[in-house]
């Protein structure tokens, strides 16, 4: 539903006299502790996973780490340090 011209208080309004409740998997915003955004994270990342590296796995490369979209490398900053050893 679009309201043109009118204040963005009564667009919310008129938006919430009318739109259904979401279901519970729909996306919000509420209050959690750091234990259940820890949790709600890894849940996203491992349910999209396969996806994300199918659009993006060309860029991120099979044994590289890249830290932004500006083609940082790990290899070359080093901001991880000596990761020898480590899993």
């Amino acid at each position: 539903m679009v309201v043109a011209a009118a204040p963005a208080a009564a667009a919310v309004e008129v938006a919430a006299a009318v739109a259904p409740d979401p279901p519970p998997s729909a996306a919000g915003r509420h209050g959690a502790d750091a234990p259940s955004t820890v949790r709600a994270n890894r849940h996203w990342w491992d349910g999209d996973a396969d996806a994300y590296q199918a659009e993006h796995g060309d860029f991120l490369g099979d044994a590289d780490f890249v830290w932004c979209p500006e083609n940082l490398r790990e290899e070359d900053a080093h901001l991880l340090g000596d990761v020898t050893g480590r899993e």
